[in-house]
Parts: structure tokens; sequence; C-alpha cells
């Protein structure tokens, strides 16, 4: 339960886009008049069967903070969430949105059907207690994007809503839908034929055996998540080499699931497409495929969480050069996140890592790499956080880390065998927040200039975090990086909270002499630990 509780906190979450533009987002503002007026005198835009049909809605709601009372006012186009369109011959209502709103409902009032032009429906977060999605949502022919996310909805997902197959986004994560019934995705899903986003986390898909052909049947499928869905590896379908699967899948999210390796035979056919893969906490094991390295798109690469113990680039059962980093790793020149870290791998880090020099993130903790660290890394001029912390690492620490990486934020080099002294050149890291190199043997004493970590000799920034972005067609995202070490005798991550900690630990080494009066400097700091010294 731990690892998987830690895995939870670890993941950065959310990639279903509600910014995608559906043409009608800036268009909402302001309407012609219709021709009469409410008794302000104000021209009314709503159309009236329209705002019936909303007010039919608000009524089986539990407002318990009155956050809707502007619905009732004449012109529902002024009311909170609701938004209309721009037309001569009245003003449709376009988009329901009641995405920040804490709301109750027992059931969507079939009233809703009204809003026949309807095109972007959010109902994020409202509590529906267990009640279905009614069938009346598959009427409504022009909707594009879909939020029932966190809403409690439990029974069948309808089978009509595969008769939108002018849909861009689906998002019906968090719910309570029927092992049974959701068996039945591939009965409707692939009838989405427009499906650009969608985004299936957090439901028990344990019995669904078919996904992986649901999936491969859906053309212009762009960005997916199905985090935490209870997936097994499927046979690979019939389908999987057609003309018929999507082209443009950039953003694939697997993590806790129950995938085996297997999975990356169906991967390999987005080689040129896919930006972003998270397999985080899976069933993989064995050594890493060699088809890993013909996404030369991927931008974020996250196994850890596995049981990998190498690589072999012709078969998934071969142990041959068990153990070892793979370099085919470094042909995705693209890449911006690289997390192996809580495998088996082993063997020295490979010189040609240095050709990611695009790469910010760097974690490989917890796994069996020895030797020193290769100078080529120092190619890597953008790199924020560097994680090698829990190996078998050793000589002494680089010069380089001090000169090359005037950006670095996280320099994590705990629990290795690094020896000799600390070097002059980590004073040029001013960017510094978390410099980690307890449980090593660095002798020696503590450089009096580490009054320059300019970072650390100011308070923390609670909006502080190291975000990264990456793109794809039609697709930009981002995603914020972490930290987790040992705070008082147990795992702590942090992510929201980053621009707060601030810490120095050298703790367990053999530093000798005074600690310099210049660490006085750093107000910053919330931990400097050199006990055991």
């Amino acid at each position: 339960m731990h690892f998987y509780a830690l895995i939870a906190v670890l993941i950065s979450l959310q990639h279903f886009n509600p910014s995608l533009s559906l043409g009608f987002d800036n268009k909402v503002s302001s309407g012609v008049a219709l021709g009469h007026d409410d008794a302000s005198g104000a021209a009314v835009r709503c159309i009236e069967r329209e705002r019936e049909a909303l007010l039919a809605f608000k009524q089986g709601l539990v407002d318990e903070y009155n956050q809707l009372t502007s619905w009732g006012s004449p012109d529902c186009c002024t009311w909170e969430g609701v938004f209309c369109s721009n037309q001569t011959k009245g003003d449709h209502v376009i988009k329901l949105d009641l995405l920040v709103y804490d709301l109750q409902d027992k059931t969507i009032s079939p009233k809703l059907i009204e809003l026949q032009h309807l095109k972007y429906l959010s109902l994020y977060g409202i509590d529906f207690n267990g009640s279905q999605i009614p069938d009346f949502i598959g009427s409504l022919s022009n909707l594009r994007y879909l939020d029932l996310s966190d809403a409690s909805f439990g029974g069948r997902i309808p089978s009509q809503l595969g008769n939108l197959s002018h849909f861009l986004q689906l998002n019906l994560a968090y719910n309570h839908f029927a092992t049974n019934v959701v068996q039945n995705l591939n009965s409707w899903l692939p009838r989405l034929s427009s499906l650009t986003h969608l985004d299936l986390s957090y439901n028990n898909l344990n019995n669904t055996y078919d996904w992986l052909e649901t999936i491969n049947k859906l053309p212009k499928l762009r960005d997916f998540s199905l985090r935490d869905c209870s997936l097994h590896s499927p046979p690979m379908p019939s389908t999987l080499f057609t003309t018929n699967s999507s082209i443009y899948l950039a953003h694939g999210d697997f993590s806790l699931d129950r995938l085996t390796s297997s999975i990356f035979v169906w991967l390999s056919t987005y080689s040129t497409s896919l930006v972003y893969l998270d397999l985080i906490g899976n069933n993989l094991t064995g050594p890493i495929p060699g088809v890993i390295g013909n996404l030369t798109s991927l931008s974020y690469l996250d196994l850890s969480f596995n049981q990998i113990e190498g690589w072999n680039p012709h078969s998934f059962a071969s142990n041959n050069l068990y153990g070892q980093l793979p370099d085919f790793l470094t042909y995705l020149d693209n890449m911006v996140m690289l997390d192996l870290s809580y495998n088996a791998l082993s063997g020295k880090i490979p010189a040609t890592i240095g050709s990611l020099f695009r790469m910010e993130t760097l974690k490989l903790r917890s796994n069996r790499f020895v030797g020193e660290l290769p100078s080529s890394l120092k190619n890597c001029t953008g790199l924020r956080v560097i994680d090698l912390g829990n190996n078998t690492l050793s000589g002494p620490i680089p010069k380089w880390l001090g000169v090359s990486f005037q950006d670095l934020v996280i320099l994590m080099l705990s629990s290795n065998q690094f020896n000799g002294s600390m070097p002059s050149q980590l004073c040029r890291l001013s960017r510094i927040q978390i410099l980690d190199f307890s449980m090593n043997n660095i002798s020696g004493g503590i450089p009096k200039c580490f009054n320059n970590l300019t970072t650390l000799a100011q308070k923390g920034n609670p909006n502080m975090k190291i975000t990264h972005y990456y793109e794809a067609p039609e697709i930009s995202d981002e995603y914020e990086d972490d930290a987790a070490f040992i705070w008082k005798g147990s795992m702590q991550v942090y992510r929201n909270t980053l621009g707060l900690m601030k810490r120095i630990d050298f703790s367990s080494n053999r530093l000798i002499g005074e600690i310099p009066k210049e660490i006085s400097h750093l107000v910053g700091l919330v931990s400097l630990n050199l006990s055991r010294n």
C-alpha cells in the first residue's frame, strides 16, 4: 500500500484539455436584441423555451451556497455558467459550464433536451449520487464537448453517446459506472469518429478486454487518459496496423494500471506522433524494448515504479545487455522529462545521455547504477531537476555540475558512494532550492561561498513551480515536477508547495571543520541537516 499511495501522489494529473477552441467561446458575451425588454428595459436575448429548460434543471439542484442566484432573471444569457450565441433570430444557449460550482442533483432534467444548439456541457463535480447518465444526452446533436467527470454517476453509460459523431472531447473520469456496463465501450465509443480527447481515468475497466481495439478505432484521437482503470494488457487487436487507427496520437496516460511490456508493440505504431507517455506503476518487467527508441517525438517519458531490468532492442523476452540503460534512448532528442526511477536498471549511465540536450528533468532514483557521472551530461545545459539518489554511483562530485547548469533547482545525489571534497563551483548554482548529498563519503569542509546561493538566501515563493511544456499538433500542455525525499523519517513529496521547500542535506558524510558563518545568510532555508559528520 505504501508504494501505491506514494505513486498516486507522484502523478501529475489532468491532461484533459478544456481550453481547446470549439469556435464559439469568443462569441458569447453580447447578442442582438429580440425586440422585447425585461422590467428594467434591458434587451432580452434568451429564447423562452431554453430558459424554461434551464429552470427545470435548476429545480433539481441543491445549491447550498446560493451560487445560482442569477438563475431567475428574464435573460438566461446573463446567468452564471450560461453562454449564448450571437444570432439575429435569437440567442441560443450554446455553452453550459458549471465547473466551479459546488452543487448536488439526483438526475439531469430531461428538459435539457430543449438545448439543441448546445455545443459545450460541463457538469464536472456535481454530485449526482449514483444516478445514470440519461439517454437523451445522445440526442444533443451539436454537442462537441462533454465533461461529466467527478460527478458520482453510476449504472450504465448510455450507448446513445455514440450518436454524437461530431464529439471532440469526452471526459467521464472519476465516476462509479457498473463494471459489466463499462465492458461495452466497443459498442458505442468507436462511432465517435471525430473524437480527439478522451478521459476515462479512475473508472474500473478491469473486465474490459477489448479496450485497446476500441481505442484503435478512433481515427482522430490525440489525447487520452486511462489512469488507474485496472487495465490489463489485452491481445493485440487485428486492427493494430490498419489505416483506421489514429495517426495523431500525442498524449497517452496509462499510469497505475496493470499493463505488461506487450503494450509497447501497440505504442510502436505511433512512432512519429507520441509526445507524452506515462506508464508509472504498471507491471512492466524485463528489458525496455527497442521500439521506445523509435518514438522520436517523445518529450515526456515516465516508466517509474515498474520492474524494468534492462533493455533488448530485438525482443521482450531475452535478457541481452541485461540491466543496462539503453543507448537507443539517446535518439529521443525531443525528450524534456525522463523518469526511470524505482526500477532495477544497472551498469553505468551511458555517455550518450548527453545527446538529450533538450532535457530539463532527469530522474534515475533507486536503481543500481554504478560508476562516475558521465561528463557528457554537462551538454544538457537546460536541466532543472537531477535526481540520481539511491544508486551506487561513485567518484568525486564533478566541478561541471556547478558550471553547466545555471537553471538547476533540484540536485539530489543522496545514498550513493561519492567521495572527495565538495567543489566550490557548486556556489554558482544561484537558483538551487534543494541540495541533497546525504549518505555518501564526502570529506573536507563546506565551501564558504555558499552565501552565493541567492535563491536560498530568499524566503520561499508559494507560487513557484517547476513547469515543463510540450506541444503536438493541436495540443499544448504542461506538467509540473515534484521532489520526493525523506523528511523526519518518512518519504514526503512536494509539488504544489515546492516553492516553499528550501533544503540542504549533507548528513551522514565525512565532513570536518567548522560550519561556515556564510550559511547564516541563507535565510530562506527550511531545513539544514549536517548531522552524522
